[in-house]
């Protein structure tokens, strides 16, 4: 069964996320500046063209009825959007934050972590590619230590040949070969990288 991860904290990473939370408020003031005066100059206009007494008080009483559900119903909106802001930069920022955790940890040297990431997070696509490369770097090594362990082997049989003195001696040859073969599939195996390559 597949490990489920899931996250405590929805503030991740203070910083982008509240810079979000600003930014998505800020729209969201100057949206209601702009419906606060769509709405309320039309009304003060009205009050201040009415002649009667009567008709002021009519429109006065228009005014205080939309400021009595106005307010609270934008300062309920900002807030929902502000919390909004906060779960949907969650969904980004946890796996930028899960996969920037497994980078420095393989910059230490620990190849074996994986970034995880929850279902229903943002970056999937992001994560898997990351995924597959430490993969990758992760099974070159392994290729690269197996050869190097091989040719190792190889080198010391040789050697030991040498120290017994039978140069002409067929397992010399077969022991050559070998090596030959191991250093062209440990060769084969660096063609399917790009790295820069000293001269």
């Amino acid at each position: 069964m597949a490990q489920k991860f899931s996250r405590k904290k929805y503030l991740i990473n203070r910083e982008i996320q509240l810079k979000y939370l600003l930014l998505t408020v800020a729209v969201l003031v100057a949206y209601t500046l702009f419906l606060l005066a769509a709405i309320f100059v039309p009304q003060m206009q009205e009050f201040a063209a009415e002649l009667t007494l009567a008709g002021k008080a009519d429109d006065a009483r228009v005014i205080m009825e939309l400021h009595k559900t106005f307010w609270p119903a934008a300062l309920a909106v900002i807030a929902l959007f502000g919390v909004g802001s906060i779960l949907v930069t969650h969904k980004i920022v946890g796996p930028l934050f899960s996969i920037d955790r497994t980078i420095r940890e393989m910059a230490a040297g620990n190849l074996t972590v994986r970034a995880h990431i929850r279902k229903g997070d943002e970056l999937q696509e992001f994560h898997h590619n990351f995924n597959a490369m430490a993969d990758n770097l992760e099974r070159l090594l392994i290729d690269l230590e197996r050869g190097c362990r091989c040719m190792g082997e190889c080198g010391e049989a040789l050697e030991r040949e040498i120290d017994s003195g039978r140069l002409d001696s067929p397992e010399i040859a077969k022991l050559l070969v070998r090596l030959k073969g191991d250093r062209e599939k440990f060769c084969r195996e660096m063609q399917r990288y790009s790295f820069r390559r000293d001269k």
